[in-house]
């Protein structure tokens, strides 16, 4: 875990309503970056290229880009030849 900022005391003299929104500001930073890396890993991915997802029901499994949407991948299980929609964010390239 990276250095924080803020020590445990430091935001123990904060306000509730300080809090909250300091709640409010990481959680939004929290969601940008995820959709960012996201958007990243949907540049990367091509159709027809093998990766596997980030899901313990599939660990190890093999999968083949079918299409590629806004948000999400279509993706084929290698072996079973069923189709799943995943999200970029789940999907490991």
């Amino acid at each position: 875990m990276a250095n924080s900022k803020f020590s445990f005391d430091d935001l123990m003299v904060l306000s509730i309503d300080e809090l909250v929104e300091l709640n409010k500001m990481a959680i939004e930073v929290i969601k940008t970056k995820r959709r960012l890396e996201g958007t990243q890993k949907g540049y990367k991915l091509v159709i027809d290229a093998e990766v596997q997802i980030n899901h313990a029901k599939h660990k190890g499994d093999l999968f083949i880009v079918k299409k590629i949407n806004k948000t999400k991948a279509v993706l084929q299980h290698k072996k079973t030849n069923v189709s799943y929609d995943v999200p970029f964010s789940m999907i490991i390239i």
